[in-house]
């Protein structure tokens, strides 16, 4: 991190971390973040980095004659190191999209039995709908004809009392006469 300006205030550590981002050369940080690989990369290359540079900062300073030729040196075992490391991420990165692609199918195999499962459970609502309705149809059905039953008696019943009624009006007209 870098020291602190008079008047800055100590929460202003977001300036170190897109200071960080610059020296790391990051555009797009969302997007780096996004990708955990390409990320661990920025954070790997940020550790070297914060290693390597203070130290060759102090040997700079401290530069004596033949250190030049050590410098070359040290900076094309860098590059070999780079060229290396390039391979082994290739390496690395086809061993990721296989792992990457077993897990996009894993995913897919899960979205597909979420799915099953979802229309399993839709399925048995509706049947479940279906039984109640069909429950409360022959319930209704039920009662209907119970009413039927019903109004039937009773209109038996007031037809038998009619008749009644009308067999002793007749006998007491019968009755009268004689």
């Amino acid at each position: 991190m870098s020291v602190r300006q008079l008047g800055r205030a100590k929460s202003r550590w977001e300036d170190d971390v897109r200071n960080g981002m610059k020296k790391l050369e990051i555009k797009s940080w969302i997007s780096c973040i996004q990708d955990r690989n390409k990320w661990k990369l920025y954070v790997e290359r940020d550790k070297i980095f914060n290693i390597v540079a203070p130290k060759e900062k102090e040997e700079k300073k401290t530069r004596r004659k033949g250190e030049d030729e050590e410098e070359k040196e040290k900076k094309r075992r860098k590059e070999e190191r780079k060229g290396e490391d390039e391979e082994e991420n290739k390496k690395r990165r086809k061993g990721e999209a296989y792992e990457e692609e077993k897990k996009e199918k894993r995913r897919q195999r899960r979205k597909a039995n979420k799915r099953r499962k979802r229309e399993d459970e839709e399925k048995k609502k509706k049947e479940k709908k279906m039984k109640k309705k069909r429950r409360r149809r022959k319930e209704d059905e039920e009662k209907r004809r119970r009413r039927r039953i019903r109004r039937r008696r009773r209109r038996r019943r007031r037809s038998r009392r009619r008749r009644r009624s009308r067999r002793r009006r007749r006998r007491r007209r019968r009755r009268r006469r004689k």
